[in-house]
């Protein structure tokens, strides 16, 4: 999506026919919700070494425009349903969902959506001489996976010798997934991650903040949407259909980006409805509910899909993106099948569109591709060579050898070295090594 925003009066976003429709700023909200899950501390608190940084979670109002009316949505099928009748209802599932994307027309939707964020701070602000604009990422995730399977990644970026230098991590959830999904539930939409960017992240890092973060003025997003910020280094870390189309909106926001095998593709790809027909339906066929934790682990553990995923990134999908339904005494996926694969089925409109704007991304903006070296992409490895090359100009690429496209949860030691071998050199003056 494509913004241009007026703080104070409703902004735009370009709709599928290239109109523009108001994203309004946020208003003050009424009665406002608690954390859905337990605060908790980082995993790596219980390891002997581990890096000085404290962990919150947040909570903001989504933007008030999202791209997916509110619609009746398909049922997922029962899970003692037998194999046969299972695929029939998942293929009539996507049909439908399918069919209401080609129906679908741009609207504006006024309920109130809530978005979470994991806050990863310093906790040393105070007592060590900072920069003058402090180094701040925001990481966006995949489709499917909850914000804490960021964590062992973060872990070994912030154990690294240069990773002293980052003031502050910011791990979006979208609102189908994880903790938003939890209050957002029997409610259906997408979001724009720049509503965090421009009206509710302070202006400089501080030790402590509220669970609601509170919007800055208006005269201060007006300024960002000029100058970007003044006191931050934003630094964009997307993972396939997370976070990249903001710096096209954008690019005064962000001084880089990171794009761990993002999605981007070519709506005049032949294979790509047949990609988006099997995702949807693995999204949608996927069992969703066990009797204890330890099943969900012992039965995912098992699977060959998270075979390959690095163990800590594991636990944390398990123990961060479950929760305990009272009513049938299950543990349940925090992401609903059904949302999954709506994502799915609504994922070409901003792909597609950054695939023909990939090019208008200000030069000044260093893009780092980080793909996978043992997977050949969506479409084809065709198709990701050409991807790479979008826009050429101040950019670079590497591949991690033994990783798929699930690179954050399963080669998170290797991209968090990676991403320092990025950053540091760039905005510390020197070489970081993990």
């Amino acid at each position: 999506m494509y913004s241009k925003l007026n703080p104070g009066s409703p902004s735009s976003v370009m709709s599928h026919d290239k109109t523009w429709l108001p994203v309004y700023p946020p208003s003050d909200c009424g009665q406002k919700p608690d954390l859905p899950s337990l605060p908790r501390k980082p995993f790596w608190n219980s390891l002997p070494s581990h890096p000085a940084y404290s962990l919150s979670t947040h909570i903001i109002p989504a933007a008030f425009l999202r791209s997916t009316p509110e619609i009746d949505l398909p049922v997922p099928p029962h899970p003692s349903a037998n194999k046969e009748t299972r695929y029939k209802h998942v293929q009539a599932g996507v049909e439908r969902l399918l069919e209401l994307r080609r129906e679908e027309s741009l609207r504006t939707q006024q309920r109130r959506l809530w978005i979470c964020f994991n806050r990863y701070v310093r906790k040393d602000l105070s007592s060590t001489i900072r920069p003058k604009k402090g180094l701040t990422l925001i990481c966006a995730h995949a489709n499917g996976f909850n914000k804490e399977t960021w964590e062992p990644m973060i872990y070994h970026l912030l154990s690294s010798p240069g990773g002293q230098d980052i003031e502050e991590i910011w791990a979006w959830e979208a609102i189908q997934h994880g903790d938003s999904g939890l209050l957002n539930r029997g409610k259906l939409s997408s979001l724009y991650m720049l509503n965090f960017i421009i009206y509710f992240i302070p202006s400089t890092t501080t030790a402590s903040l509220p669970v609601h973060l509170p919007h800055i003025s208006t005269e201060e997003s007006a300024r960002r949407l000029r100058e970007g910020l003044s006191e931050r280094t934003l630094i964009g870390v997307g993972h396939s259909l997370g976070g990249a189309h903001a710096c096209l909106a954008y690019p005064k926001l962000y001084s880089a980006i990171i794009l761990i095998d993002p999605v981007i593709v070519s709506l005049s790809e032949p294979t790509l409805p047949e990609v988006i027909q099997k995702l949807a339906s693995g999204a949608l066929g996927r069992r969703a509910s066990w009797p204890s934790k330890n099943k969900v682990y012992d039965s995912l553990s098992r699977s060959a899909f998270f075979r390959s995923w690095d163990p800590d990134a594991l636990g944390l999908y398990v123990e961060c993106g479950m929760y305990h339904d009272s009513l049938s005494s299950e543990y349940k996926l925090k992401l609903d099948p059904v949302d999954e694969a709506t994502v799915f089925t609504d994922s070409t409109t901003g792909c597609g569109e950054m695939w023909d704007r990939m090019h208008e991304l200000d030069d000044k903006v260093e893009i780092k591709w980080i793909m996978p070296g043992d997977y050949n992409g969506m479409i084809s490895r065709a198709s990701t060579i050409k991807r790479v090359k979008l826009r050429p100009a101040n950019c670079l690429q590497v591949t991690i050898p033994g990783s798929g496209h699930l690179i954050v949860q399963e080669k998170p030691r290797e991209l968090a070295a990676e991403i320092a071998n990025f950053l540091f050199p760039k905005y510390a003056g020197k070489k970081a090594m993990l």
